[in-house]
């Protein structure tokens, strides 16, 4: 497709005995905001050094701008690459920074001067030419590595972490700037963190990784709302997953069986039969906790094991009869609920989503 700016083509690379990518694909459209997002570890930093050309592949090629880069060095690919600790140079001014990949292209002076004013306008610190890298703030000193990268002009801009340094406020200020800061660029980015809440207000698409792997692509809603494994079901947003065994399947809906009780899931046109053992998840924000003479109606028998609060939302653990925990989480502050009641674990149909299905042959 003409649209495509960056290709990674099974992609694998190991490190002495250690396997780190197994055979990746990736396609990325031009101007998109793609989040590649995982734990430590799970090969999305290699996945960037191979983009950027700091390490070769074992096997599988790179295709930027329909071109193969793959043996190219750094300098030859149309590629530039923003650090978390920002890679300023201590002893240069903000201007001296943005503008020195420019002099040693040995662009005249005047074209550098008008193009690092251009950048600082961008990123919006206009008036900021003179100061240096320690006279700023964390949030400024990223504005000014990202200035110097743009400067460039590059098809596909890489971040590697690139808020990580910051404090809780300000990253999620730089989250909206570096959003807008996109847009208005219309340059590719390729965007790595293991903070799934930056990927989900940030990205156009997100490709959760797991073990060298792509684990699932998608928009945010699609990765959020259409978990497709039990890992992108905990590791972005910390569903609960709930396993049993299919009793009947009626108009669209499974009803399954556990040792704690009973469930629905829609099954979105999924090939479900009685007697099949399913594993489904349900956000923490979508289950309901009924009390009161529940024997009769579906649910998951549990016990209001604690209460805990983080920012604005009331979280509410309860355990199964084995001690596995499931967790309920709504706004507020307050709920009746106490440590040691009986309750029915409750959700509808449609809040519960299958994982870990295998594909159709």
């Amino acid at each position: 497709m003409s649209d495509v700016i960056l290709e990674l083509c099974q992609i694998e690379k190991s490190f002495g005995d250690t396997r780190v990518l197994e055979g990746i694909d990736l396609s990325v459209r031009k101007g998109e905001f793609i989040t590649l997002l995982g734990p430590s570890g799970c090969g999305k930093t290699t996945t960037l050094r191979i983009i950027a050309g700091l390490e070769t592949p074992d096997r599988g090629q790179v295709f930027i701008a329909g071109r193969d880069v793959t043996g190219d060095p750094p300098n030859k690919r149309n590629v530039n690459t923003v650090f978390q600790n920002y890679a300023l140079f201590p002893h240069m001014n903000v201007e001296t920074n943005i503008g020195y990949s420019l002099k040693l292209k040995r662009v005249d002076k005047g074209t550098i001067a008008e193009t690092v004013k251009e950048a600082l306008e961008l990123v919006q610190l206009s008036g900021y030419e003179k100061r240096m890298p320690d006279e700023l703030s964390g949030g400024q000193r990223q504005r000014v590595a990202i200035a110097r990268a743009i400067v460039n002009q590059p098809a596909v801009l890489l971040l590697d972490e690139p808020l990580g340094a910051l404090d809780l406020q300000l990253r999620h200020q730089m989250q909206i700037e570096l959003k807008r800061l996109q847009k208005r660029l219309g340059v590719t980015f390729i965007y790595i963190t293991h903070d799934q809440e930056e990927a989900l207000n940030m990205s156009d698409r997100i490709a959760v990784m797991r073990d060298g792997r792509f684990e699932q692509i998608g928009t945010p809603a699609e990765v959020y709302d259409h978990p497709k494994t039990g890992y992108v079901a905990r590791f972005v947003g910390s569903a609960n997953l709930i396993s049993g065994t299919v009793s009947r399947v009626d108009e669209g809906v499974a009803y399954f069986e556990s040792e704690y009780g009973s469930g629905m899931v829609s099954t979105r046109g999924a090939r479900i039969e009685g007697g099949q053992a399913i594993t489904v998840a349900v956000r923490r924000e979508l289950v309901s906790l009924v009390t009161g003479d529940t024997e009769s109606d579906t649910g998951l028998r549990a016990i209001v094991k604690e209460k805990n609060y983080a920012g604005g939302v009331l979280q509410i653990i309860v355990s199964l009869s084995d001690g596995r925990e499931l967790v309920s989480a709504r706004h507020g502050i307050d709920s009746p609920l106490r440590a040691g009641d009986r309750v029915l674990v409750t959700w509808r149909p449609d809040q519960a989503v299958l994982v870990d299905l295998e594909e159709a042959g």
